[in-house]
């Protein structure tokens, strides 16, 4: 549904990371494959991983993998001073309510938010593209 790029405050320039959320649960599989692949815009990969959020998304008492939050270079999250954003709790996860949010790390500086919604919007639907200021 919508990709979020993380800028510095002091130089308005994101910081080389993005949230994207994916607006189906469905989706978030489609997305991983994005793991270790060289997008159009940059000339480097960028490494998915799931993070460790599936624990805290749970339907019926079990932990559902494909709720997962993804995590894309969780080292350039903490190298950014990152924290991770609270999971949406959901009883339903194919409710039109519910989003996926996906962190997109080692991310050129140049790319821009459309470029970042052009890949993404390959796996699901992205209702939105907004840039965050980090407060930090």
């Amino acid at each position: 549904k919508d990709v979020i790029l993380l800028r510095d405050r002091r130089t308005g320039r994101h910081k080389g990371c993005a949230y994207v959320e994916l607006g189906r649960v469905r989706d978030v599989p489609r997305a991983v494959e994005m793991d270790g692949k060289v997008p159009d815009f940059q000339r480097f990969p960028i490494l998915v991983r799931l993070s460790e959020a599936e624990k805290n998304f749970e339907e019926g008492g079990e932990t559902t993998q494909d709720a997962a939050l993804l995590a894309v270079s969780a080292a350039a999250a903490s190298a950014a001073g990152l924290v991770r954003a609270a999971p949406i709790r959901t009883t339903n996860p194919y409710s039109r309510t519910e989003i996926q949010k996906v962190y997109v790390g080692s991310i050129d500086r140049a790319v821009t938010q459309g470029q970042i919604h052009a890949v993404f919007s390959l796996f699901g639907s992205l209702e939105n593209v907004n840039l965050q200021i980090d407060t930090s």
